[in-house]
Order: C-alpha cells, then sequence, then structure tokens
C-alpha cells in the first residue's frame, strides 16, 4: 500500500494522519486494518487503525462453537468486535440469549451472530453487503457449524430493515455495528422503530466509538446502558415505555 519497510505499530482504534503512514509498508505483527479514511475540514487525511494481532485472535468465546477461530476479511469496509468486547457485552446479555432470535446488522464477519447462536439464540439473521465480508462470514457459519440457524442477507442495511418489517419479523436483539462516525445510528433506530422490528422486552445493542457522545433517547428508544472498553462503546437501547 505504501513503499517502504518500515514497519509501524499502532493501537487498536488508533487514528494516524496520512503524512504517518505515507512511506511505509505496514507488515508483520503490526500490520493494521484500515476501516475508514476521515477527511477532515482542514484537509488532512486520517485512517483508523488496528492491530492485527487483535484481529487474527477472533475467535467464538463461549457455547456451542467455543474456541473455534473466526475470519476476518482485509479491507477498508469491515471493523470487526473484538473478543473482549463481545465477552463483555454476552456477559451483559447473559441468559437471556436462549431461545432468542437476533439481527445483526453491518454483520461484518458474522461474530456477533455467530456468538448468540453458539449461546443458545434459536435463529439469526444477518444483513452484510460487502462480498469480501459475505464471503467470511459463510466461512465462519460453516466452520462453526451454525449456518442451519443462519439466515444472510445480501443487501443493504436501509434496504434489509423495510424488507424485514413486510415480511412481519420481530427481534429479541438488534445488533448494530455499523462504520464509526457516519451517523447510522440516527438513520437506523427510527427505520428499526418504523417497521417494528423490535420485539417486547427487545434490546437494540449499538457499538460506537468511546468519545462519541451518547444519544439519551431517539425514536422510541431509550438509552438503558452504556458502557466503554478503550476505543469502543457498548449503548443498550430498549422502547422507552420499557424504560426503568
Amino acid at each position: 500500500m505504501w513503499p517502504n519497510l518500515l514497519p509501524l505499530r499502532v493501537t487498536l482504534g488508533e487514528e494516524k494522519p496520512e503524512k504517518e503512514l505515507v512511506g511505509r509498508v505496514l507488515t508483520g505483527s503490526f500490520i493494521f486494518i484500515t476501516c475508514r479514511e476521515k477527511v477532515y475540514t482542514s484537509g488532512k487525511k486520517f485512517f483508523l487503525c488496528y492491530n492485527a494481532n487483535e484481529v487474527k485472535k477472533l475467535r467464538v468465546i463461549a457455547g456451542q462453537a467455543r474456541g473455534r477461530k473466526l475470519k476476518a476479511p482485509r479491507g477498508i469496509s469491515t471493523r470487526p468486535t473484538l473478543d473482549r468486547v463481545r465477552e463483555a457485552l454476552f456477559n451483559i446479555i447473559g441468559n437471556r440469549i436462549w431461545d432468542s432470535t437476533c439481527l445483526d446488522l453491518f454483520a461484518g464477519t458474522g461474530a456477533l451472530a455467530i456468538e448468540a447462536l453458539s449461546r443458545g439464540a434459536t435463529r439469526a439473521v444477518l444483513v452484510e453487503k460487502d462480498p469480501k465480508a459475505l464471503a467470511c462470514i459463510r466461512d465462519n457459519l460453516s466452520s462453526t457449524g451454525l449456518e442451519e440457524r443462519a439466515e444472510v442477507l445480501k443487501d443493504d442495511v436501509y434496504r434489509a430493515i423495510p424488507r424485514l418489517g413486510r415480511e412481519g419479523r420481530k427481534f429479541d436483539f438488534i445488533f448494530l455495528d455499523p462504520p464509526y462516525e457516519q451517523g447510522h445510528l440516527s438513520r437506523v433506530l427510527p427505520l428499526l422503530s418504523q417497521y417494528r422490528l423490535l420485539q417486547q422486552e427487545g434490546w437494540i445493542i449499538v457499538e460506537t466509538r468511546s468519545r462519541e457522545p451518547a444519544i439519551e433517547e431517539i425514536a422510541g428508544y431509550r438509552l438503558k446502558r452504556r458502557e466503554k472498553y478503550g476505543e469502543a462503546a457498548l449503548n443498550f437501547y430498549i422502547e422507552e415505555e420499557k424504560a426503568e
């Protein structure tokens, strides 16, 4: 990508300006994956970076497929939810995952839906439009033996939600892990509300950057809980009338 032999050490979720990346090829233990190029109003370009060792360790944490490794595509389109964040998420969900139905939007590697299925969810729908990510999802479902309880939709999230709504589908858990800071939360939650995809007592769980301000109320949903894990934050939304 950049012609030189100097590796660049980066930390999880760190932003690096373009001038620090040009002239370096990122190889070995510290190769990074860019999930997004962000151009600031000053004209400076930044790239969101990840330590590849973190990505290579992706695995199913618990349940039927415990310990199985998961593939993640290289490139700018996918930012997988890493093991430590995923483990924290499912510790919060606890036994509620049993016999539940899940919707994984911006599914990426499929790690969230796969973890849910491994822990006892009965059914999961995964929505992803990127061809490389879709290939990884299908490989991961096959390698974990969970493909029979999963439905993979090759579609844009903004088309998939109305489609599922028209079919009368409802879910106990909706996972939303979009590219950071692109305004997806303020667009997707109203669409979920419009098509009523969340079951009564259901949760919408959104991963954002920890430094992003929390949205307390939106489209009839209220923020019930927010937890930060380094650069990532988990935001748990419920229907407003169910909030305590």
